[in-house]
């Protein structure tokens, strides 16, 4: 459970650090180099950026895997009487991602959601940089 929650969060702050930096108008390739290469790199890091940038959603672990297990650790939270804020709007995320139709795609794509929100196409900016007002 524990693994989850951690991985869950993870997952969706990759994907809203790399969407703040391509709205911001960096390369997402770049964006990925930088920070694969010092302290904010890590393993969902290095596993998930690439096939963001290719938008590549095929599954390895899936959104609603994501949907399910949050969510238990949520109603286990509750039993225990203990606030755990970032689970909670982590598995908000997974839920937009769901009702964009993404259930079944890749966890990365909760990268969708941020995009949509942004109004950015990740795999699209790839290659290209420019501050976007």
């Amino acid at each position: 459970m524990a693994n989850q929650v951690l991985c869950g969060i993870h997952v969706a702050a990759t994907a809203e650090a790399l969407a703040l930096a391509t709205r911001a108008g960096a390369d997402p390739n770049v964006v990925y180099e930088v920070l694969g290469s010092g302290a904010a790199s890590s393993f969902v890091w290095q596993s998930r950026v690439p096939n963001i940038i290719k938008g590549d959603y095929s599954p390895r672990g899936v959104v609603d895997i994501f949907k399910k297990d949050l969510g238990i650790a949520l109603d286990a939270a509750r039993a225990l009487d203990m606030p755990v804020p970032l689970a909670a709007v982590t598995l908000q995320q997974f839920l937009a991602a769901a009702a964009l139709g993404y259930q079944r795609a890749d966890d990365a794509a909760v990268v969708k959601v941020y995009e949509q929100l942004a109004g950015i196409d990740i795999a699209a900016s790839a290659g290209k940089s420019g501050r976007r007002d």
